[in-house]
């Protein structure tokens, strides 16, 4: 029992000489604040052609396991690179395609290495401009950028090979707006990934799209998304 006692003893120490109590709380709570904003923010304001929602859940996680991992590593040259080492063997099974995505990630990282380090305040500054310049980013587009009355996103995976054939046929069900935004080939003979963006429409001509493109291929899988302020 003592020498467990020992070594409560001793981790309570280490963990004292590492950030005091009390600025773990502060960074702690800081943190989720502002990864929650900054959520926020994205879901508003971003214009990623994907579920926004759903993508902005992860920020939370993510800047609090940040934080955690440079508290862990911060004071150890050899968990550094241990870490380094862990992370060298990772494999992302979900590519991130929009570089939007991609720099909302980066700022969720600096966040949770911010308060890590035990620098609130810098990551309050860094969290206030950089939501300034994506607000006056937003606010400086003309209106009609946007387009208000709400959008639909589709995303459609299938192992057909001819995008505009696909392309076609959206576009005598859902109308001339469709707009193809984004193509990836999968590999030869896996097929395609297409996402395209259209003004709001009537679930009745989706269902009747969704039907035309399985009645070419059933290998089609057809994601919906309604996004408003979605760019046309």
């Amino acid at each position: 029992m003592n020498s467990l006692y020992e070594r409560l003893q001793l981790y309570g120490q280490d963990l004292l000489h590492s950030i005091h109590p009390i600025d773990l709380v502060i960074n702690l709570l800081l943190v989720t604040l502002l990864s929650w904003l900054l959520a926020a923010i994205y879901v508003r304001y971003g214009r990623a052609l994907s579920n926004r929602k759903r993508f902005a859940a992860n920020f939370m996680p993510l800047a609090l396991t940040t934080m955690l991992v440079m508290l862990i590593v911060k004071s150890s040259l050899t968990l550094s690179l241990g870490l380094v080492g862990a992370l060298s063997i990772v494999r992302f099974r979900a590519a991130i395609k929009e570089p939007e995505e991609l720099s909302y990630l980066f700022i969720v990282i600096g966040l949770g290495l911010a308060a890590g380090a035990n620098q609130p305040f810098l990551a309050l500054i860094l969290f206030s401009f950089l939501s300034l310049a994506i607000l006056a980013n937003y606010w400086m587009r003309p209106a009609a950028y946007y387009q208000k009355e709400g959008a639909i996103y589709l995303e459609l995976r299938t192992d057909l090979e001819e995008p505009l054939l696909i392309e076609e046929s959206l576009k005598k069900i859902l109308g001339p707006k469709l707009q193809l935004r984004r193509m990836d080939a999968l590999g030869e003979g896996m097929g395609l990934e297409l996402s395209f963006s259209l003004p709001a429409c009537e679930t009745a001509q989706l269902q009747a799209a969704q039907k035309a493109l399985q009645a070419l291929s059933a290998n089609t899988s057809f994601l919906v998304v309604s996004q408003t302020d979605l760019p046309l």
